[in-house]
């Protein structure tokens, strides 16, 4: 989610512009702006769509998510782009998500999504918010990117006024 909010100024401005709208002036709104932003919620979607935490599930056999969540037939034109508004109209009833894909309406979900979903909310948005972000290069393997315990070098945040 933050990599795509660092390629992407108009996203960033997207979310500026729903935060600032909604707190008004008032940074004790901050919080909940994060938890109510349509904005963030559709980043928070296209983002676990994309990198999906759980990349198979059992059901009876190993199923890899994967495939679908990246399948032109099931998510529409173009299904490895980071787009906020894949999903803003409903699909059709062939394009369903499978009910147990991350977001699925099956009866398997998760007890703590609402908490989760809130927390990466807020996360995003206050970095996306009270920062100004600028991609770098990325590492070259993701073994390295996954042994580093400070921010990602692909990444850099200068605080902003607001």
């Amino acid at each position: 989610a933050l990599k795509a909010c660092a390629q992407d100024p108009l996203l960033v401005q997207t979310v500026r512009s729903e935060i600032e709208e909604r707190i008004d002036g008032d940074k004790s709104k901050l919080p909940q702006a994060y938890r109510e932003s349509e904005v963030l919620e559709k980043i928070w979607v296209e983002a676990l769509r994309l990198a999906s935490p759980a990349p198979s599930v059992t059901r009876g056999s190993t199923i890899d998510i994967r495939k679908y969540a990246i399948a032109e037939e099931i998510v529409g034109e173009n299904p490895k782009s980071f787009n906020i508004d894949r999903f803003s109209k409903p699909l059709p009833k062939s394009k369903i998500m499978l009910p147990w894909a991350p977001l699925g309406n099956g009866h398997h979900a998760c007890p703590g999504w609402k908490n989760t979903q809130a927390f990466v909310k807020a996360f995003v948005g206050r970095i996306v918010f009270e920062n100004d972000l600028r991609e770098h290069t990325l590492p070259k393997s993701w073994i390295e990117k996954a042994l580093q315990v400070t921010s990602p070098s692909w990444l850099s945040l200068t605080p902003r006024k607001i």
